[in-house]
């Protein structure tokens, strides 16, 4: 009753059948704007659309499907669009995750046709997706920079005689993979015992620190080791000023004096969690994917490290030949095998290097050799001849429309007829000098928006423009995929709504531009 004397008399509360019915609408709605869009970019056999797939693994051990559209629209503006996240219902293979693409896509009424490549991790299940729709392949560039220091630093899963156990990588060595585990185990401890805790903040509190909670990191999010191992050396400074104070205190840890090491793993480390960070930054085009991982390679060989100081958040260089010896073993091992996986670069090394020079600010393309150039422009050139309408727009140009023309001079062009070979010459020559003029320009500046500079050239190179819609669309990583599972957590684990209405709750609320629950940013604003 007091409820409804503060609505007021005339409030009436919806029923479930009339929620459900503005929900619907708002979807169809949602998913009519979206399907406008897609045909608004359609060029008849050039697809310039890519999806992002990611699978996850609910609380019932039943896999979840999301699927998320790329693509930019005609005023240029790179969008993303969730089509769809539901239950798979069947085993997690890569025919089962094509057959729901396939169904999802038919009944949004999006033609297969449209689609240019299929974006997902690296695990075999996720690759063969591409190739069973029958596009290109692209996948997750911060997968791929993950890999090398998970398996430094975390035991992995070994099966020998039909019994699994935890140990080293084979490329791993076992006494860096022996100290993260104890820096592992003491983190736990601090975590999840209560008088240490206390003591710990009892502690942090004493030297004058500001209280810092104790960092966990997990394989599923590698990157976090990095503040676990910084918050470590941290929080042990603090006991090690507290044991300069009090030195007779029995119970200040005994092994205080390789706390620096914890320090040095963190700046080893540092470099893979900038990369990491900025290609899954929410609108990083796979144009950043080669800069990044050649500044890692960089990073890796620099002859400083970036170090945590005393003071929470600041960093310093440090001579990388004053590495803790652990450190530098860590450091050695992850430069000699970070080029191993590039078997993963190579699978989409072509795609990337077209993705690099569509891009303004990497045009230049400073991080592959001149041949690897030279093929690029070549192979984008022969693309871009191939394309549908691309004969037609050319002799639209360059036709006299408007020009009066006597009916003597129209006799004697249908006696001479069409000139073919002299129109695909004039056709290819304006190509080769689109990409001639754009090719030869500078680099921009990383905090431009690549897609500004073609929207304001696109009649100038408008032979280029099909190719910038299509490569600019391709995502660095499935972050986005990845990220509606967070999104949608308490639905599936707080309430008790269906599968379906999950669905059709994320898809209205990620697809409307003006929610703005995306994680918005490019390169530059990370």
């Amino acid at each position: 009753m007091m409820l409804k004397g503060l609505l007021g008399a005339e409030f009436r509360l919806p029923c479930r059948s009339t929620l459900c019915k503005l929900q619907d609408q708002m979807l169809e709605e949602v998913q009519a704007r979206v399907l406008a869009d897609l045909e608004a970019i359609a060029v008849q056999g050039y697809p310039t659309v890519t999806i992002s797939t990611d699978l996850w693994q609910g609380p019932d051990s039943l896999h979840f499907q999301a699927i998320v559209c790329h693509y930019i629209d005609s005023s240029w503006s790179r969008q993303k669009r969730l089509l769809y996240l539901d239950r798979l219902k069947t085993s997690k293979s890569a025919e089962s995750q094509v057959q729901r693409i396939r169904s999802v896509l038919s009944n949004r009424k999006i033609l297969e046709e449209w689609l240019f490549a299929a974006s997902s991790d690296c695990t075999a299940s996720a690759k063969n997706v591409s190739s069973l729709l029958g596009v290109q392949t692209a996948l997750c560039s911060a997968h791929i920079c993950a890999l090398e220091p998970r398996k430094q630093i975390f035991l992995q899963t070994r099966q020998e005689a039909g019994v699994q156990e935890l140990r080293p990588h084979e490329r791993a060595s076992p006494e860096v993979v022996s100290f993260a585990e104890s820096v592992r185990k003491r983190a736990k401890g601090f975590r999840y015992n209560e008088t240490k805790r206390l003591e710990l903040e009892s502690v942090q509190k004493y030297v004058g620190g500001r209280t810092k909670r104790v960092v966990l990191d997990s394989a599923a999010k590698w990157s976090s080791s990095v503040s676990m191992f910084d918050t470590d050396f941290l929080l042990r400074t603090a006991y090690a000023e507290f044991a300069v104070r009090h030195p007779q205190r029995a119970e200040i840890p005994d092994d205080m004096s390789d706390f620096l090491v914890s320090r040095d793993m963190a700046g080893v480390l540092r470099p893979f969690q900038v990369c990491t960070d900025m290609l899954q930054a929410g609108r990083a085009p796979a144009a950043v994917t080669l800069p990044c991982l050649t500044a890692l390679v960089a990073n890796l060989r620099a002859d400083t490290v970036l170090i945590a100081t005393d003071t929470p958040g600041q960093l310093e260089a440090l001579p990388a030949a004053r590495l803790q010896p652990l450190a530098q073993e860590l450091r050695q091992r992850l430069t000699e095998n970070v080029a191993l996986e590039s078997r993963h670069i190579e699978e989409q090394r072509s795609l990337l290097l077209k993705c690099s020079f569509l891009d303004p600010r990497f045009r230049a393309m400073h991080f592959c050799t001149q041949s690897d150039k030279e093929a690029t422009i070549q192979a984008l050139y022969e693309e871009a001849a191939r394309i549908p309408g691309f004969a037609h727009e050319l002799e639209e140009e360059n036709s006299d429309h408007g020009q009066p023309v006597s009916a003597r001079d129209m006799f004697l062009q249908a006696m001479q007829g069409d000139k073919p070979v002299q129109n695909a010459k004039q056709r290819r020559k304006a190509l080769r000098e689109q990409l001639a003029t754009y090719g030869h320009g500078a680099n921009l500046a990383l905090d431009t928006e690549p897609l500004h500079f073609w929207q304001e050239h696109a009649d100038a190179l408008k032979f280029l423009v099909p190719l910038a819609r299509r490569y600019g669309a391709v995502p660095a990583t499935t972050a986005d995929a990845e990220r509606v599972f967070s999104m949608a957590k308490h639905y599936f684990t707080d309430s008790r709504l269906s599968s379906d209405s999950v669905d059709k709750v994320m898809q209205i609320s990620l697809n409307l531009p003006e929610q703005g629950l995306w994680q918005d940013g490019d390169i530059h604003s990370h």
